[in-house]
């Protein structure tokens, strides 16, 4: 067990802000804390998850035509689960040695991953140790003493000094092979606050996992001359603040369990904003549905768009049919419209407040209205929580300028109508083109004006 003195120490030496000089091209955007930034340029990673393909079952050809179908409909980027490649049940020598690194067979396959994304121009979160899956199996975990391991629970897994070794070890191996590949983030860990798995939270497991964090963040700055993002996710439905608090990591990496698409959409613009006190970057990293399958595909366009007018990001996860991965055509094609929807966003400015006034819409009741501003663009989603035809009125309060506006159909997945006009008052009214589900939009001000008594005052021609 950690002992406090040391503990106290690790603590006090993380309490100090630490700024690293990236040499990675991917970085925290300069003025959009929401935000990456990619060779200086915004960027949101519209991720998928491919962890499945660690499977060494699975050739190279089907990692090839994965990565490449993926880029085809506008992913951006990937994010890999290293221990996917091991199942538990299997021999643990067949993917590590007794030393905690890594078989070459495992490397062998996360190489083909990575030069198959850098073909397409994807870069990788790679997510060095998947503690919730750890912890979800451990009572058949080979690590187990039960099992003829040497750890009684997960704490000694993760902070006794032969486990110690082993992470240390693994991680070396690890940033060595692949700290000049085209890497995102280091995901320090998957699934990290394993205490909120249980009812009620056992919280026994926070002080050694924050002292598991700290040491393996101070090793990764030590280690890794390019400096990379780092990153922690956490199990489905949790916001550990004591956590977030003290965790030393760039981005936070949320995970949606949902059997409701409605109680989904309106619950991450919250989930989201609750963490960005914080000023990271939040993606919701992955999704999982529990409900029907006839309405998974609505929960997952509800995650996706929801988060984007959070200006954030939701990864894409596989289906399973029987036990075979795949990624579904609607659900690409989802991602690629929100894409299109992000290159007519300036991501570039800095983010508000949520807004005072937001979005009024006649008849009321019958939405739910997901909105956020950054820089001069004020980014939103509009929910009918029951499908229909009726005729809609936008109003928003805002201030006199040139505005251009932009109008999004999400399910043919483009631009519907798109002008720039002159505002001369403070209140602006629009008619939305027709939307049966759901409509996403952009309010740009291009360029503010002062108030002219003998200025007409105009309203957009619709």
């Amino acid at each position: 067990m950690i002992q406090k003195k040391q503990w106290i120490a690790w603590l006090t030496v993380f309490m100090v802000p630490y700024i690293a000089i990236a040499d990675s091209p991917i970085g925290i955007h300069k003025t959009n804390f929401y935000a990456l930034s990619q060779n200086g340029n915004p960027f949101l990673p519209v991720a998928a998850n491919v962890g499945f393909l660690m499977d060494l079952s699975l050739s190279e050809d089907a990692v090839k035509e994965t990565l490449h179908r993926l880029a085809a409909f506008g992913v951006n980027s990937i994010r890999v689960v290293i221990d996917n490649a091991y199942k538990i049940g299997e021999p643990l020598d067949k993917f590590e040695a007794f030393d905690g690194s890594l078989k070459e067979p495992v490397l062998a396959r996360l190489d083909a991953i990575l030069t198959e994304a850098e073909k397409q121009g994807m870069p990788a979160i790679l997510a060095l140790f998947d503690i919730e899956s750890v912890a979800r199996q451990w009572e058949n975990h080979p690590r187990n003493k039960k099992n003829g391991g040497a750890c009684i629970d997960v704490t000694e897994y993760l902070t006794k000094p032969d486990q110690v070794k082993r992470t240390a070890l693994r991680l070396t191996q690890i940033v060595a092979r692949y700290s000049k590949r085209n890497i995102l983030a280091w995901e320090l860990a998957r699934g990290v606050n394993i205490w909120d798995l249980q009812t009620p939270p056992q919280n026994e497991y926070l002080q050694p996992i924050q002292f598991w964090i700290m040491r393996t963040v101070d090793q990764l700055r030590r280690i890794d001359d390019r400096k990379h993002l780092t990153a922690l996710s956490y199990v489905p439905n949790s916001l550990p603040f004591s956590l977030m608090q003290t965790a030393p990591v760039d981005l936070i990496m949320l995970h949606i369990r949902s059997e409701n698409p409605l109680r989904t959409a309106m619950s991450i613009q919250s989930f989201i904003d609750a963490s960005r006190q914080y000023k990271k970057p939040i993606f919701i990293a992955e999704t999982t549905w529990t409900g029907p399958s006839d309405h998974r595909e609505e929960f997952t366009k509800n995650t996706l768009w929801s988060a984007a007018a959070s200006c954030g990001a939701a990864f894409l996860m596989p289906q399973f049919v029987g036990d075979i991965p795949r990624f579904s055509n609607a659900e690409l094609t989802q991602f690629k419209a929100f894409q299109l929807f992000l290159d007519n966003v300036d991501l570039g400015g800095v983010p508000r407040p949520p807004t005072p006034a937001p979005i009024q819409i006649t008849p009321p009741d019958s939405y739910f209205i997901v909105e956020s501003i950054v820089g001069n663009d004020r980014l939103f989603w509009v929910l009918r929580k029951n499908p229909g035809k009726s005729k809609d009125i936008f109003t928003f309060q805002t201030v006199e300028g040139q505005y251009e506006y932009l109008w999004f159909n999400t399910d043919a997945g483009e631009i519907d109508r798109k002008r720039e006009f002159k505002l001369t008052r403070k209140t602006l009214m629009l008619d939305p083109p027709h939307f049966e589900h759901d409509i996403a939009g952009r309010l740009r001000l291009m360029q503010p004006i002062s108030e002219s008594k003998g200025e007409k005052k105009e309203k957009p021609n619709e």
